[in-house]
């Protein structure tokens, strides 16, 4: 709720040079004034930008773990899945710009 209401905009992604300190980030828009935040309030908590790429990310597996009694528990488990071919390119720009 902090970041929605925090000015219709956040911090997406970053890099930092680790010699110099220098940083460079991108931004997302998340709305432009107070009737788009209001318009747009419902789909954004129930899909939260920041949350959801991270979401896109987890692939879903299942495994039977053997209990004491000899039946098998069926757990779920997530892991968290390759990038998308965007990314590292993503991160290559920010970390020029950072190194410039």
């Amino acid at each position: 709720m902090k970041l929605y209401l925090g000015g219709g905009t956040y911090v997406s992604e970053g890099a930092v040079n680790h010699v110099d300190g220098g940083w460079a980030d991108a931004t997302k828009l998340m709305y432009k004034g107070a009737d788009e935040a209001v318009a747009k309030f419902s789909s954004t908590m129930r899909k939260p930008p920041p949350l959801d790429r991270f979401q896109r990310l987890l692939q879903w597996s299942t495994f039977n773990f053997p209990t004491g009694s000899g039946e098998h528990l069926l757990i779920a488990q997530t892991e968290l899945g390759n990038l998308p071919a965007e990314m590292p390119s993503r991160y290559e720009v920010l970390s020029a710009v950072v190194d410039a």
